[in-house]
């Protein structure tokens, strides 16, 4: 068959067998819009069942470089949580790619049919979600449009993220698709820049759209609303929603720190990786039976009763016996848990403050950092009684470091570091307080806990220390050294990095170091002709004067396409029978007989390509960064075999 589109498909019964397209068999149209159509169809060789995605040549330029530009990113992939892309093809005035068939209705479906989701579950479809996300985003690669309609789920409970026909990749895909000042997405899930630009977002826009997914999933409405686009964006731009904790008060508290740390208006003040997201998300779901999760999640899926198909069992002695053991273990369970709440009580001050309120007074300090601070101080409180003879120490180094729980005042862009009540007989003291660097002393009266609550009318029984701290800027040198990854020389003439401090400010660099200030963070990007783009973080904490950054720079591989269309035996490459390399085969080798193309990516060098045990068919030749040589095995006029390079 020629791959004549003109032939009809027959779709009102769906076991009607359909057309052929390209080598897939039996293709039957699923969906069909003006600019192409949907179809699901059979691979020819492999028992599997494929979606072919279609682009009329007709339709829009602008449709036809994105649908370009996805088969260019999305070739590339392979991850458990995306769509997988097996193809790329032409047939008559139309593109095709052939993509994995994901047996099951996408989010949006199941959101619309169930009104909202149990928070576990949801938790589970949004992890996978952030999974691939942080795939993609460690590939630079910016989806720019999660939303429920964008995630698949399968009968089996697996989630994929599809349709990355506008994600933002490196500016030598864009080919200038994207212009400056374009906004692309679908409005209810975009981040405020994304409105403004869209070649400007990074990856906080996503996790921006994950946390409007979230929120709808759990309340089966979005967020933000309006009755005309201008006024949902700026409820968007301004940031004003009915927060989780209001519109699902059950909800889970990981649920709403999720939501909240994700729709924040301000790109800096919202979270900067999807790591930052999904390791909470992680840490919860390692604590439930994520296999029962992903099961309830098939059967809402397949529309299953909870009751369907029960396993039916008899009790047994071994099973009484099991029984006794289970009350005995959950016995003894309860006991250390009881044990474990007095003795932390105790620990805390809060047994002894209940029981004694007339003997003890209690103070606590508190110590606000601005926001976005990575790293945090050492706090350490020394309390000193005070008397005729001086001050005589009652508690020291009681330490609360960056690790202890942060509480977020109001205004949600504020941390508090905290130590815990200490408890102290009433009198007068001496606190001295080191925060960092800085040493501060104050003297104060403890009344009990008992005065202390009538004073000020039940409000608060303790006495309270706010010592704000922010870190000191001092002036730091920093240099950078750019060794070849591939053979550990230094590069003799590094080019000038780009350096961008927390708040977004780009700086001017001469020469090969900056002058910084202490007490932020700067991410350097570096990147040098035939070799991958390297970007580093580097923290300049208080104190410092030097700082050095050692840059391994990893050179842009070579690609080496195989073909043949006669019998071969296996190939080498330098000896070797099998080699890495990406394309249609997965495998990385050419098989036996095979016409279709294999694609091998290799770092720059010397290489020996040769087949069978003939040394009349080897064929010596040289890589070199970015290079793509191809060549096929042929059989020549006097009856032998070699390789032949194309293009040349």
């Amino acid at each position: 068959m020629n791959g004549d589109m003109s032939e009809k498909t027959e779709t009102g019964n769906p076991k009607t067998l359909g057309k052929k397209i390209g080598k897939y068999r039996n293709a039957q149209l699923l969906a069909e819009g003006g600019m192409g159509a949907i179809y699901r169809a059979e691979h020819p060789t492999l028992d599997q069942t494929v979606v072919l995605k279609k682009l009329t040549q007709t339709g829009s330029e602008q449709f036809q470089q994105r649908f370009q530009r996805e088969a260019t990113i999305m070739m590339g992939f392979q991850h458990e949580n995306i769509v997988n892309y097996y193809d790329h093809f032409k047939v008559g005035q139309a593109s095709y790619m052939a993509m994995e068939y994901v047996d099951g209705p996408s989010l949006a479906q199941l959101i619309s049919d169930e009104r909202y989701l149990d928070d576990e579950l949801a938790l589970l479809i949004v992890r996978d979600v952030l999974r691939a996300l942080d795939y993609a985003h460690n590939k630079g690669v910016v989806h720019r449009d999660i939303k429920p309609a964008n995630i698949l789920l399968a009968s089996d409970g697996r989630v994929k993220l599809t349709d990355f026909g506008i994600a933002l990749a490196d500016e030598t895909l864009t080919n200038g698709l994207t212009r400056e000042g374009m906004a692309l997405g679908t409005p209810f899930y975009m981040a405020p820049e994304q409105f403004r630009d869209a070649t400007m977002v990074d990856s906080r826009a996503d996790l921006y759209s994950v946390g409007v997914l979230l929120y709808e999933a759990l309340t089966g409405r979005k967020p933000f609303s309006g009755a005309s686009l201008p006024e949902i964006l700026e409820n968007v731009q301004r940031g004003r929603y009915e927060k989780l904790k209001q519109a699902r008060p059950d909800s889970l508290r990981i649920c709403q720190k999720t939501v909240q740390k994700s729709i924040r208006s301000a790109p800096k003040r919202r979270v900067s990786s999807s790591q930052s997201l999904l390791r909470p998300i992680e840490r919860y779901l390692r604590k439930r039976n994520e296999g029962d999760l992903r099961s309830r999640l098939a059967r809402i899926i397949r529309k299953e009763s909870e009751t369907e198909n029960p396993i039916p069992h008899t009790k047994s002695s071994l099973h009484r016996i099991k029984t006794v053991l289970g009350w005995a273990f959950g016995g003894l369970l309860l006991l250390g848990v009881c044990l474990f709440g007095w003795l932390r009580l105790s620990l805390e001050a809060y047994l002894p403050a209940w029981i004694q309120p007339r003997f003890l007074g209690a103070l606590v300090l508190e110590v606000p950092f601005p926001p976005g601070e990575g790293r945090l101080p050492d706090v350490v409180l020394d309390v000193y009684q005070t008397g005729l003879e001086g001050p005589v120490p009652i508690r020291t180094h009681i330490v609360a470091r960056s690790s202890q729980k942060e509480i977020y005042d109001e205004r949600e862009d504020a941390g508090v570091l905290s130590i815990r009540p200490v408890l102290l007989p009433p009198g007068e003291y001496l606190c001295r307080i080191r925060v960092g660097d800085e040493v501060i002393s104050q003297a104060l009266s403890i009344m009990s806990l008992q005065e202390q609550n009538h004073r000020t009318d039940g409000e608060n029984s303790m006495v309270k220390i706010r010592i704000p701290w922010s870190p000191k800027t001092a002036p730091v040198t920093v240099q950078w050294t750019l060794r070849r990854g591939e053979s550990g020389m230094e590069y003799a003439l590094p080019p000038q990095p780009r350096v961008i401090d927390s708040s977004g400010m780009v700086y001017a660099v001469e020469g090969e170091e900056v002058l910084l200030n202490s007490g932020d963070w700067y991410d350097f990007f570096f990147e040098v002709p035939g070799y991958h783009p390297i970007s580093l973080r580097a923290w300049l904490e208080p104190g410092l004067e030097n700082y050095e950054l050692i840059v391994d720079l990893q050179p842009q591989l070579a690609q080496l396409m195989l073909s043949t269309n006669q019998f071969v035996l296996w190939p080498k490459l330098n000896g070797k029978r099998i080699f890495p390399g990406t394309g249609s085969q997965r495998g990385g080798v050419l098989p036996l007989v095979s016409k279709e193309e294999t694609l091998v990516e290799l770092p720059p060098g010397e290489y020996l390509l040769s087949a069978g045990a003939s040394e009349d068919a080897q064929h010596h030749f040289t890589l070199d960064t970015g290079m793509e040589r191809h060549f096929r095995w042929m059989k020549n006029d006097d009856g032998t075999h070699s390789w032949v390079e194309l293009n040349q």
